[in-house]
């Protein structure tokens, strides 16, 4: 029984490791919206050997019915350079092309080919018009014009005064901005202001900084009734390739690890179960005080610490607590998912402690993450059960269904309008294998406790 503590205590440090260790790498950081805007033409114009002071900068973006769209870029100069770029044409010329190849700028999904259609300058003031044939796309008949980020979801610095979106002819903006923008940290230079088709943000600061959208905004056009539903679904239409890639670069191997790590799950449930039947109820009694330290344990992090470590307390007490007092609740496959659904509903109630004061509903979206830990207990049973019935096709089930629950968080966990940063995918593996990990002592625990009351009492379900 000893070497059984000690297991489960080893199980809850190497996974808190795992719950706490962060990443370590570079992380994304915004990009200037506009490579020809503000200082950006002034750096491109020092590596050409040309100083120039940009006074004011503005955009103006013209978004077409078939997603393409045309930008109108304004640099105001100072009068030296003025002179110098009026002199030298072809060096503007050169500066311009440079500056508009590549994709640092809003982008729908795969780049699209930009097109330099004019360069002047006059009166001091530089005017530069490109065609940018991927802006966004049409679905339902609404264009959905999307401020990409290069997949990393790091955001935008708005260097220039004044940045405009118009979209197409007798069209207006359809969907609400604000809501994905403002938070308690926004700034007044983050909104925009919307006008009919028009969505314009504006440098409203007067200290020496840019502004930084920091999130990725979705502009969506369509005729003034447009309903709510065929706005969404079309906004959902034009970022599916985005939710796409995210599950398969970070949900699908995180499914397949936990796949993999279930293997020793079921090795252990079962060598439990015809090693450790006999300390079944010390078993028990173990996981709960395992639940009573993670609940210590939740109480000196932040929230997402607390959130974590809470849920987990929570579930193995739940679980733990059946098997001193209603045992029989872990000998079928319907009792152990009866068990689970108890311990998703404490969790729920743990999640929404967490969050008053804030938002104590939205805390509930973490509860899907605690799904493969439910079912641990099923998991143990089922494999047990199987291997004793000679059922192949169970065990296959047994683990078709637990990484389900993984896949399912996996489309909770990954946004629809931004592409993930790379390394979130040694979250995403570690998380799995954290699951599995901490389902060990479930799962262990239902595969004694059938194993415990199968000659007596077999079950049939």
């Amino acid at each position: 029984m000893k070497r059984a503590v000690i297991l489960l205590a080893v199980l809850l440090l190497g996974g808190s490791l795992l719950a706490v260790v962060v990443p370590v790498g570079a992380s994304p950081q915004p990009q200037e919206i506009c490579n020809v805007c503000g200082s950006s033409f002034e750096d491109a114009a020092e590596e050409q050997g040309l100083a120039v002071t940009v006074i004011q900068s503005t955009i103006s973006i013209q978004i077409h019915a078939n997603g393409s769209a045309t930008w109108l870029v304004t640099n105001r100069v100072d009068e030296d350079a003025a002179d110098q770029l009026s002199e030298t044409p072809q060096q503007l010329d050169q500066l311009v092309q440079a500056q508009t190849t590549g994709r640092q700028r809003p982008h729908a999904f795969d780049g699209g080919e930009i097109t330099v259609q004019s360069t002047t300058i006059e009166n001091r003031t530089v005017r530069i018009r490109f065609r940018d044939s991927d802006a966004g796309s049409t679905q339902f008949g609404v264009v959905v014009d999307y401020l990409h980020s290069e997949g990393t979801g790091a955001g935008w610095i708005l260097n220039t005064d004044r940045i405009s979106f118009v979209g197409p002819p007798e069209t207006v903006v359809v969907n609400d901005l604000r809501p994905t923008i403002i938070d308690e940290y926004t700034s007044t230079d983050e909104v925009p202001t919307v006008t009919g088709g028009n969505a314009t943000w504006h440098r409203t600061t007067t200290q020496d900084r840019q502004t930084v959208l920091e999130d990725d905004v979705y502009l969506a056009y369509g005729e003034p009734n447009s309903g709510s539903l065929r706005v969404d679904a079309a906004v959902w239409l034009a970022s599916f390739p985005i939710w796409l890639g995210n599950m398969t670069s970070y949900v699908f191997p995180a499914v397949l690890v936990y796949g993999l790590c279930l293997t020793g799950v079921s090795a252990t449930a079962r060598w439990a179960a015809a090693e450790m039947t006999d300390t079944v109820d010390r078993i028990s009694v173990a996981i709960a005080g395992l639940g009573g330290l993670s609940l210590c344990i939740a109480t000196v992090g932040e929230s997402t610490f607390t959130i974590l470590f809470g849920g987990l307390g929570v579930l193995y007490l739940v679980v733990g607590g059946t098997g001193m007092y209603r045992p029989r609740w872990l000998r079928s496959v319907r009792g152990t998912l009866a068990v689970g659904i108890v311990g998703l509903v404490a969790v729920a109630g743990v999640l929404m402690g967490v969050g008053l004061g804030s938002h104590p509903v939205e805390q509930l979206d973490w509860l899907v993450y605690f799904l493969p830990l439910s079912v641990a207990p099923a998991f143990g049973l089922a494999v047990t059960r199987a291997k004793a019935r000679g059922s192949r096709r169970s065990t296959l089930l047994a683990f078709g269904g637990a990484s389900a629950t993984v896949m399912l968080a996996g489309v909770v966990f990954v946004p629809f309008d931004r592409q993930l940063w790379g390394l979130v995918v040694v979250i995403a593996v570690g998380g799995a294998m954290a699951a599995a990990l901490f389902g060990i002592p479930l799962a262990l625990l239902a595969a004694c406790q059938w194993q415990a009351d199968s000659v007596d009492h077999p079950s049939d379900d």
